[in-house]
């Protein structure tokens, strides 16, 4: 039943408030003060928005008067992304009960809890702001909370960079920010997120104080998305800005399109010369070991090596013979990879490398639900694919196409970035935001086309 104005109202402000604020969760008096916070912050949100949404349903069964006087009498169009997305949570339910250790799967590690539940609770808050977003002012309205919400971690960043930070954290590395989001991975890549929505707010600022304000948003996410020194933050944030000013040159939305798409073209080159410099026994890595005396940078990037990847890569693909079909479960990594990892993968990696998750979503898809489990993720991402593709190719006056095109570049980034690292609860939300926004940008699309499909033939019929 398809829910009424006051109840998408009370569901946009819940997507509105995990856009917003969930970056910001966290319990330095906490022995891991971040993700364990940020996930139970996030359930708490998702749960209030189902609750919302279970007493909005009841209340219509009761008064079915209530649907039409709101003018709900046709419901929208079906959710493309509904049967993909619950035919990979189905995927995940059988890798759970079929895992190694089924109550890990389903709640996740303490540490970092990102088991079968966080799932459940990204699909719900997907599904629920689906349904939230239904009008243009609505998609300005989130669009507005995630960029607004990067503006204090954005600066938070810059103040531990500058030494200013006054907690004195212990669980991140203090050279290089993490802000209030626990890793400078997770950093990057949600600044990566944000940034094409920064820039369709830009795009549409009718006045110099809007673009003003968009302009410096911007550059502290730029200024900070640099200084996290995360790669696969820096790859993902320019593939998604690349493609967003493809998009608007594309449109003729933006009169020096070409200009800014070259200077990102020449800052993505001069980024990944840098990261030839910065991998171990990269071609160009000899170039910079003469200035890693005087300059820690390129020596700080190495820790973080391509080779461990690698090394980790590898190790995975060795330990999966006979978990082919449903892997060992979601989120048993850390208690997993360690045993059984061969003596000629685990000789390759640092002594502190990381080994909770495989650093590639791809082989973490594989890992936790098996070759069932990856075909399923495949299909939800191909689904996704051709949504963002439709929202690229589309050219709608307002809100909802600068926005869907944003969300769409968001999900590059996002992709770009699971390709090296794991993920973190702030992305996956984020991502469900993205993908509520597409899927609203689709319906309101579909409905401007049957508008202006019903004018034609009106006039035709005169």
């Amino acid at each position: 039943m398809t829910p009424g104005p006051r109840c998408r109202s009370l569901l946009e402000a819940g997507a509105l408030v995990v856009a917003s604020l969930l970056p910001l969760c966290f319990n330095p008096l906490a022995p891991m003060p971040f993700e364990p916070c940020k996930v139970a912050a996030f359930g708490a949100a998702v749960a209030a928005m189902a609750g919302v949404r279970g007493a909005c349903g009841v209340w219509q069964s009761l008064h079915k008067s209530c649907a039409s006087a709101g003018g709900q009498a046709a419901g929208p169009s079906p959710n493309p992304l509904l049967g993909p997305y619950l035919g990979y949570v189905a995927t995940l339910l059988l890798a759970t009960m079929a895992s190694v250790d089924p109550a890990v799967s389903l709640w996740g590690r303490s540490l970092a809890p990102h088991g079968l539940a966080s799932t459940l609770a990204q699909v719900a808050f997907f599904l629920l702001s689906a349904e939230a977003l239904t009008s243009p002012a609505q998609l300005q309205r989130a669009g507005s909370a995630i960029v607004l919400g990067t503006a204090p971690v954005a600066v938070y960043g810059i103040a531990q960079h500058l030494g200013l930070d006054p907690i004195p954290w212990l669980s991140s590395p203090a050279w290089r920010p993490f802000s209030t989001m626990g890793s400078s991975l997770f950093l990057g890549a949600y600044l990566a997120m944000a940034l094409p929505f920064t820039l369709a707010g830009l795009a549409r600022a009718a006045t110099s104080a809007d673009r003003l304000r968009y302009g410096a948003i911007i550059a502290l996410q730029t200024l900070t998305l640099v200084l996290t020194r995360a790669r696969s933050g820096w790859i993902g944030g320019v593939a998604g800005t690349l493609l967003f000013l493809l998009y608007l040159r594309r449109h003729g939305q933006l009169r020096r399109a070409q200009r800014l798409t070259g200077a990102v073209t020449l800052a993505g080159s001069l980024v990944l010369l840098w990261m030839m410099l910065a991998v171990p026994d990269a071609p160009l890595a000899a170039l910079s070991r003469a200035a890693e005396g005087a300059d820690s940078f390129l020596a700080t990037l190495r820790l973080a090596s391509i080779p461990d990847r690698l090394a980790i890569w590898g190790g995975t693909l060795a330990i999966m013979p006979g978990h082919w079909l449903l892997g060992y479960g979601p989120d048993t990594y850390a208690g997993v990879f360690p045993m059984r990892c061969p003596p000629a993968f685990r000789s390759l990696l640092a002594p502190a490398a990381a080994l909770f998750d495989p650093h590639n979503v791809l082989l973490n898809q594989l890992f936790s639900a098996g070759l069932i489990g990856l075909g399923a993720f495949l299909l939800l991402l191909a689904a996704v694919g051709r949504l963002a593709v439709a929202a690229l190719a589309r050219a709608r006056e307002g809100e909802a196409g600068f926005l869907a095109a944003a969300a769409a570049c968001s999900v590059l980034a996002y992709v770009v970035y699971l390709q090296l690292n794991p993920d973190a609860v702030t992305l996956s939300a984020l991502f469900a935001l993205d993908l509520a926004i597409l899927v609203s940008g689709a319906r309101l699309a579909g409905a401007g086309e049957t508008g202006r499909d019903s004018i034609r033939l009106a006039g035709t019929s005169k």
